[in-house]
C-alpha cells in the first residue's frame, strides 16, 4: 500500500469495479435504446448545421460563405467535391479549414488519400462516443462479462501525433474514452514521447484485460501478450480484408470489426445484425457518390438505396470538407443503415464531374444565416 494514493486503492478494489460495472451496464442500454431510435437523416442535418456554424469563421468558411448556406443544394452548390490533395494543401495551414488546433493527426497506413487531419476537440468526440457504442454492443453480446474489474487495454486507432501535445499524452489519450471506464484503462497507443507512461490515471496494470481495443495490424502482433479476452474491437480504414487474421488469433473472443479513418470514426460491426452499422451520430457528414450513373450526384443519407454501390464523401470535425475518401461501400439495409465494404483502390480516384459555384449563383442564395434548433431546418431528408 506504499506509495498509493485514495484513488489508487480505489481502482484495485474489486467491489469499486463491481459498482462501476453496473452502471456501464446501465449506460450500455440507454446508449443502444438511443441508437435504435434516432432518425439519421435528421441527425445528419443537425450535423452539417453545426459544423458550418463551427468553421464559420475560418477563412475557408469566409471564402464559401458558411453564413449564407440554408439548405443541403445551398451547400452543395458552395462546397464542391475535393480531391483529398486539394483539401490537403489547406489542412497543411492551421486555422484554415477548421478552428485552430495545436495538433496534426497523420495516418499509418500508407495507402490512404488523406493521410493528415487535425485533433479538434470535435474529433475527439466522435471517438469517444464510437467507444461508448461499442462498449454497449460488448455488453449486450457478452452481458456476463466483467470489464472493468479486470481492465480494458487500448492500443490506439492506427494514428500518429505530429507536434507536441497540448496536454500530457495520457490525458489525451483518456479524452477518448468516457469519464466512467477512464479508471480501469489501459491505454498504450503508437504516440512516441518522452512523457508517455503507459497508462492513462492509474499506477496497476491489468495482466489479461478482458477487451481490447486497436488496429487489426498491431493486435495481431501483440496477440501473444493479451491472452483470451472476453472480446476484440479491431479497427480498420479501408475495404482491405485485414481482420481475418484478428479471428485466428482470437478465435474465442467476441470480434467487432470498426471502420476507422483519419477524418472520423465511421461504422462499427453490430452484432444484433452481423454487419457494420454506419453511426451517424458521431459528427462527421456523410455523401454518397453513386457509381453506376454517368453524373454522380450528391446524396444524403435518406436518398441511399439498397445493393446500389457509393463511393463515400466525407465532412468531418478535422477540417474535411466534401472530400472523397475513395472508399466504396453498399447498402445492405436501410433501416438500420448496415453497410457492406467493395474491393476499391484508394490511390486512384476517379474524376467527378462537380463543378464549383459561379459568382451568379452566390448570389441567388439568400443572406440568413441557419441556425440549429429553428423552422429554417428544412423537412427531413427521403420523408416527403
Amino acid at each position: 500500500m506504499f506509495g498509493k494514493t485514495l484513488f489508487d486503492c480505489l481502482v484495485d478494489d474489486r467491489r469499486v469495479g463491481r459498482l462501476a460495472q453496473s452502471l456501464l451496464a446501465a449506460q450500455a442500454r440507454r446508449h443502444l435504446t438511443h441508437l435504435d431510435r434516432q432518425r439519421p437523416d435528421r441527425i445528419q442535418l443537425h450535423t452539417l448545421q453545426r459544423l458550418l456554424r463551427r468553421a464559420q469563421r475560418t477563412p475557408f468558411g469566409q471564402a464559401h460563405d458558411f453564413e449564407r448556406i440554408r439548405r443541403l443544394d445551398d451547400f452543395r452548390r458552395l462546397v464542391p467535391l475535393r480531391e483529398p490533395a486539394d483539401i490537403r494543401l489547406a489542412l497543411e495551414r492551421p486555422g484554415q479549414t477548421c478552428p485552430p488546433s495545436s495538433l496534426l493527426v497523420e495516418s499509418g497506413e500508407t495507402t490512404e488519400p488523406l493521410p493528415i487531419n487535425w485533433l479538434t476537440t470535435g474529433l475527439q468526440t466522435a471517438h469517444r462516443r464510437l467507444h461508448q457504442i461499442a462498449l454497449a454492443f460488448v455488453l449486450h453480446a457478452r452481458p456476463k462479462a466483467s470489464l472493468l474489474p479486470e481492465g480494458i487495454a487500448w492500443l490506439g486507432d492506427g494514428t500518429r501525433l505530429i507536434g507536441r501535445p497540448p496536454c500530457s499524452s495520457a490525458s489525451l489519450a483518456a479524452q477518448r474514452f468516457d469519464w466512467l471506464i477512464r479508471p480501469w484503462l489501459h491505454a498504450n497507443p503508437d504516440w512516441h514521447f518522452p512523457e508517455w507512461d503507459c497508462s492513462t490515471r492509474r499506477s496497476r496494470s491489468f495482466v489479461a484485460p478482458h477487451l481490447l481495443i486497436g488496429p487489426a495490424n498491431r493486435l495481431v502482433q501483440e496477440a501473444d501478450q493479451y491472452p483470451a479476452p472476453v472480446a476484440v474491437l479491431a479497427s480498420r480504414s479501408n475495404s482491405t480484408p485485414s481482420c481475418e487474421a484478428v479471428q485466428r488469433h482470437f478465435s474465442r473472443s467476441l470480434i467487432l470489426e470498426m471502420l476507422i479513418r483519419p477524418e472520423g470514426p465511421l461504422a462499427i460491426e453490430d452484432p444484433r445484425f452481423g454487419s457494420l452499422r454506419l453511426l451517424p451520430g458521431l459528427g462527421l457528414f456523410f455523401e454518397f457518390l453513386p457509381l453506376d450513373r454517368p453524373t454522380r450526384s450528391r446524396l444524403t443519407l435518406g436518398e441511399v438505396r439498397c445493393q446500389e454501390p457509393y463511393e463515400l464523401a466525407l465532412t468531418s470535425p478535422s477540417g474535411v470538407w466534401a472530400c472523397r475518401t475513395g472508399l466504396h461501400l453498399e447498402f445492405c439495409s436501410v433501416q438500420p443503415h448496415l453497410i457492406r465494404l467493395l474491393a476499391a483502390s484508394v490511390q486512384n480516384l476517379a474524376p467527378v464531374a462537380s463543378q464549383p459555384a459561379s459568382p451568379a449563383t452566390e448570389r441567388r442564395i439568400p443572406g440568413r444565416a441557419l441556425r440549429y434548433g429553428t423552422t429554417d431546418i428544412p423537412a427531413p431528408l427521403g420523408r416527403g
